[in-house]
């Protein structure tokens, strides 16, 4: 009898871990206005260029190339995706202004997932000749060789 209530007890502290974790994930995604969808929220990269007229951008992952656009002084490419699980998606971009090629991480899972849903599930980026602005978060422009 004590193994079948120490089974019940195991069982009943897994279900309510599960919930415990469930009703997070369902609040998180709530308070950043992410939707309802619970597990893989669908992100939206935002690259608004603060650089000079014509600047081109190519950005890509692993597994999706998005092409090659131009983009006036403040105008802004959009890109969306669902991020793989376990914390491994990826995209980085190619910006090209007055012959120059420089580069960035647009979105790194474990770096900018947290920071994404609690900017609505969107990663605003501005390019400055300095380098990416996350909101106002500035980095350098990557300087190893472009993937």
């Amino acid at each position: 009898m004590k193994g079948m209530r120490i089974v019940t007890l195991n069982a009943s502290f897994v279900s309510f871990l599960l919930l415990a974790v469930l009703s997070q994930l369902y609040v998180d995604n709530a308070i950043a206005g992410c939707g309802v969808i619970v597990f893989n929220p669908t992100i939206h990269v935002d690259i608004t260029n603060n650089i000079i007229n014509g600047a081109k951008i190519h950005c890509k992952s692993k597994d999706d190339d998005l092409g090659i656009h131009s983009l006036a002084y403040g105008q802004t490419y959009n890109f969306s995706f669902k991020p793989q699980w376990f914390g491994r998606t990826l995209f980085f971009c190619a910006v090209i202004w007055n012959g120059k090629l420089e580069w960035f991480d647009a979105y790194i899972q474990k770096r900018d997932y947290q920071r994404c849903l609690h900017s609505k599930c969107h990663c605003p980026w501005k390019l400055t000749p300095q380098g990416p602005c996350f909101s106002d978060d500035c980095v350098p422009w990557n300087k190893n060789n472009f993937h």
